[in-house]
């Protein structure tokens, strides 16, 4: 194939603030993090998304079963009425055929429920293990780490992100042995669940440790919860003093 046919072009599409988000959401909740352009090829070039989201699933099942079982109690009964010698065989004939057809109608609808109701989430976890997997933690970006101090990465891609200004606070935090053989991993799991919690991770090296943190970031924050966010500016500070050299006295 030749460079020209490989070479990636940008196509602009205007969006409001509301469609924007509604994006953001939707590829949050498909497994591919904040990362936007994965989310659209696999939407708009494979329409490969796939999710179940259906509310109230077990209740709808409950009350067909519950609708099947008092149906059929009704039946029942229906059977000691057309026994009654003053139902004209007719009348009886077209009580039975009308059973019938309620009875086949009523299994119809079970199957229905039931296969539309059994969806598999196995495409939406599947995006999620592709990003996974497809995205990997390696040793350069533990050099880059090294290198540049407390580093934001988003975790859907392992794409190192600046942040400059706003709030954060500390969800979760880590401390791993960088000899650790399971540190990849360990890693993963720390993704996935920032995945979705929608929270970005942060990366600090200090004496052949990996101290992790899953973030919550805002760009703004109420008043009232100022005393739990912390400066971004200040974050680096913090860490030091709570995590780092803390452990370091241990």
């Amino acid at each position: 194939m030749s460079e020209k046919k490989l070479r990636r072009e940008k196509i602009n599409v205007m969006l409001n603030e509301d469609e924007r988000k509604i994006i953001q959401e939707k590829a949050i909740k498909y497994g591919y993090g904040d990362c936007l352009a994965d989310y659209i090829r696999s939407a708009c070039i494979y329409e490969n998304i796939y999710v179940e989201d259906v509310k109230g699933k077990y209740e709808i099942c409950d009350i067909v079963s519950e609708l099947i079982s008092n149906v059929r109690e009704i039946l029942v009964n229906q059977k000691n009425i057309v026994r009654n010698v003053t139902v004209s065989k007719t009348d009886v004939a077209i009580i039975k055929n009308q059973n019938e057809e309620i009875i086949e109608m009523l299994s119809s609808l079970s199957k229905l429920v039931i296969s539309t109701l059994s969806v598999k989430t196995v495409h939406k976890v599947q995006q999620k293990i592709n990003s996974i997997d497809k995205y990997k933690f390696n040793n350069y970006m533990l050099d880059r780490i090294r290198k540049d101090g407390l580093s934001f990465v988003r975790p859907s891609n392992l794409h190192f992100i600046k942040i400059n200004d706003g709030y954060v606070i500390v969800i979760d935090n880590y401390k791993v042995n960088c000899n650790d053989g399971l540190i990849y991993k360990k890693i993963d799991d720390i993704r996935t669940f920032a995945i979705d919690s929608k929270y970005i991770l942060s990366f600090l090296f200090y004496q052949e440790k990996l101290y992790i943190f899953v973030l919550d970031y805002r760009k703004k924050i109420s008043k009232s919860s100022q005393n739990k966010y912390i400066l971004i500016d200040e974050l680096n500070q913090f860490v030091l003093d709570n995590y780092v050299n803390q452990n370091a006295n241990d």
